[in-house]
């Protein structure tokens, strides 16, 4: 990777100017609007539609610069961690033995000022069966403070194909703490999509990653995406090694975790996997990717997943 891939924070989002409600756990929740004179299901359709492999070769990650000259907000968190416990398990894909790549991981495209862009997520297990998690800036700018627009997830995305269908995004919900601070602890969101046009639900067709809240900062971690330093982002990429507690000058305040790993911008919102299974393709999602800093130059960071976080969005979407 460059060194001008890790001067920036893998990146950014929409254009609706949505009304989201928040709760009372800090999750701020998102309907996205259907226009005027399309049903839903004509709407969904158009999204897919507007998705053709050109416009998906085309699009781009956005790189906002972190700088020690900036003020990042960071909110101090407890760095008391609670006993590690698996909240969900994932469910293997019918074809997942046959496959190469884990099918749960794929990519997200968006809009955002009638521009395309770029980020990764990853199917988790959830009741609605329809359930992606990514970074919160992949579905928020809190710059702008808009939402993304036109977001469609891939499963296994390969070179402009979409081999398991499209899936639209229906909701978004992300935390109080990234919309209105930009606090990297929190920059996680979960993306609620619709069938694909064949009316099979995401996690039928995709399997799902699940989820283990207050991990060891330091473990054996299989992280994927869609890096566009590597193939242009048209086949996943990965990284496998250990991580550690993330340790950056002047920031302090963020208590992720980091790995090292040459994936820049596209691999946003991409997994970091425990206890991963070459054979069924599944393992336990610890964190994603969120950030690089040029005072941590070869390394990815993620939020460390905790109930606060990922834990509460997830409780609170699955059934949506």
């Amino acid at each position: 990777m460059t060194s001008a891939s890790f001067f920036a924070i893998f990146a950014l989002i929409g254009i609706i100017n949505g009304a989201p409600s928040s709760s009372g756990s800090g999750n701020v929740l998102y309907e996205v609007p259907i226009p005027r004179g399309q049903t839903k299901q004509d709407y969904f359709k158009s999204v897919a539609d507007y998705w053709t492999p050109e416009r998906m070769a085309s699009a781009v990650p956005m790189h906002p610069i972190l700088t020690t000259k900036e003020v990042t907000p960071f909110v101090n968190v407890d760095e008391n961690r609670g006993v590690e416990r698996i909240l969900t398990e994932g469910v293997e894909a019918p074809n997942a033995r046959a496959e190469n790549d884990p099918s749960a991981a794929g990519r997200i495209f968006f809009s955002m000022n009638k521009l395309n862009y770029v980020c990764s997520g990853s199917c988790t297990t959830a009741n609605n069966r329809a359930s992606i998690i990514t970074a919160g800036h992949c579905v928020f700018n809190n710059t702008g403070k808009i939402w993304a627009e036109n977001l469609v997830y891939v499963p296994n995305y390969h070179q402009t194909a979409a081999p398991h269908g499209k899936f639209v995004a229906r909701k978004m919900a992300t935390k109080q703490l990234w919309k209105d601070k930009g606090d990297y602890n929190h920059d996680v969101a979960v993306v609620t999509v619709n069938a694909n046009d064949e009316g099979t639900l995401l996690q039928d067709k995709a399997g799902s990653f699940g989820i283990v809240l207050d991990a060891a900062k330091a473990g054996a971690t299989n992280c994927y995406g869609f890096p566009m330093n590597i193939g242009s982002g048209e086949y996943m990429s990965n990284c496998i090694g250990n991580t550690r507690a993330a340790s950056i000058l002047f920031l302090s305040s963020f208590k992720g975790i980091q790995i090292q790993c040459g994936m820049g911008g596209g691999a946003s919102g991409g997994p970091w996997l425990r206890n991963y299974n070459s054979a069924t393709k599944i393992g336990h999602q610890c964190s994603l990717t969120s950030f690089g800093h040029s005072f941590a130059p070869g390394y990815v960071n993620g939020p460390a997943f905790t109930h606060d976080n990922i834990g509460s969005l997830h409780a609170e979407t699955q059934n949506a």
